[in-house]
């Protein structure tokens, strides 16, 4: 048998170890949203009704009764006025962003390389370790790079900036990780 065969017949008698990649856990926006489903969502996209409800809104007004801020909504702390409005049902339409599937494509050829690197320097579990490394920073550079669709005019206003996947809170980014189970 080769030198190959041999290393792979060793590794298939011992212990099996699965690799998970991705959102774990139950980390949250502030909101409570799920991170996990953030990512998902944007990953294949989303298309839906989104139904009426009721909101509050706030605003600062001046004495004379005119609207401070060009009447624009400020935080409750900060309001002397309060409105409860109707906000009708609308279509929420976010178009799919791949960016987990576009890593695993484009990192197949480096990750099997690093792969490789890895046990031939110190065996199977390093090997493992370094895939979940390298596709945790493969997902990072996605989010960070992603481009396509842009976001629409009212989130580029909102954020200051066209960036599909990334905030200021950094949630998504910083929420890859993996696991290796036995």
């Amino acid at each position: 048998m080769s030198k190959l065969t041999d290393m792979l017949d060793k590794y298939r008698k011992g212990p099996n170890a699965a690799l998970k990649v991705g959102i774990m856990g139950d980390k949250t926006y502030p909101d409570g949203q799920l991170v996990a489903y953030v990512g998902y969502v944007n990953e294949y996209g989303y298309k839906g009704m989104i139904p009426g409800r009721k909101q509050t809104i706030y605003h600062s007004v001046n004495a004379d009764g005119s609207m401070r801020n060009d009447g624009r909504f400020v935080k409750a702390k900060k309001a002397n006025l309060e409105r409860i409005v109707d906000v009708p049902s609308y279509e929420l339409n976010i178009p799919s962003r791949p960016f987990f599937r576009t890593a695993v494509a484009n990192n197949k050829d480096a990750l099997k390389a690093a792969i490789a690197r890895a046990i031939r320097a110190g065996g199977m579990e390093l090997g493992i370790r370094a895939a979940g490394e390298f596709m945790v920073d493969a997902l990072k550079e996605s989010v960070m790079t992603w481009t396509d669709p842009p976001n629409a005019k009212s989130t580029q206003a909102a954020k200051g900036y066209n960036a599909p996947l990334r905030a200021n809170d950094k949630l998504l980014r910083n929420s890859f990780t993996y696991e290796i189970e036995e």
